[in-house]
């Protein structure tokens, strides 16, 4: 019996160590095509720049110099995270947030307050303004797409409608519609563009599409002025 068990154990290391190599096998492949993508385009890529950061891929655009960063590890439901952003600081008012229809509608209850309060703490021991989150979606008002396909999909909250309207162009609303797999978050500051993406395997084309959508995003975004002593505090340049 002692040696059945033996067996049997053995037999599952062997099987899970299999799996294991495997999947460092495909990884490694991932990582050297993401490379190889970024070569191609005259971007920098790191591996593991830091510690919990997986890959790093930086590039400048039409001027517009941004990065985008796949963190370290896979969660229980098989998806990492992935940012791209414009290389400008964190702590600028938001004027325009899109994300899934229900978590933005989540976004005014209770759990919104809960989430926000959760996100003033992390942004605080960073020694970043906690406020403007909760100014943002204290006062943000909605903004509807005209397909009725992107609002049973997508939730915005804006400043202004007129600027949402200016930045969600028809290509960027056409990006969104033809967009694979989990809703991406869009966040747009008046100086920086935001966007994070659960992705389960970041490849090749996952890259172009993520960069081409933010790149759309802070073309448009370029555009905006800001004037602290107005009421609105932004036009259209």
């Amino acid at each position: 019996m002692t040696y059945l068990v033996l067996a049997v154990i053995l037999v599952l290391f062997v099987m899970a160590w299999r799996a294991f190599q495997r999947f460092h096998r495909e990884q490694s492949a991932q990582a050297e095509a993401l490379r190889h993508a970024a070569v191609q385009q005259g971007w920098q890529f790191e591996a593991k720049p830091v510690r919990g950061v997986e890959l790093r891929i930086s590039g400048t655009s039409a001027g517009i110099h941004w990065t985008v960063q796949q963190d370290d590890g896979v969660g229980e439901d098989g998806v990492s995270s992935v940012t791209w952003a414009t290389t400008a600081v964190d702590a600028q008012p938001i004027i325009l947030y899109v994300a899934a229809a229900q978590s933005v509608q989540g976004m005014r209850g209770a759990l919104g307050d809960l989430v926000l309060r959760m996100a003033e703490e992390a942004l605080t021991k960073k020694g970043l303004p906690a406020h403007l989150l909760g100014d943002f979606f204290t006062h943000a008002e909605d903004y509807a797409f005209a397909s009725p396909h992107l609002n049973a999909r997508y939730g915005v909250l804006t400043t202004s409608r007129n600027l949402a309207r200016h930045i969600l162009s028809p290509d960027v609303e056409k990006a969104l519609q033809d967009w694979p797999g989990m809703t991406p978050i869009l966040q747009i500051g008046d100086r920086n563009v935001r966007i994070y993406w659960a992705v389960s395997s970041l490849d090749a084309e996952a890259l172009h599409r993520l960069v081409d959508l933010g790149m759309q995003l802070a073309q448009r975004q370029g555009h905006i002025g800001y004037c602290p002593a107005s009421t609105v505090g932004f036009w259209i340049r």
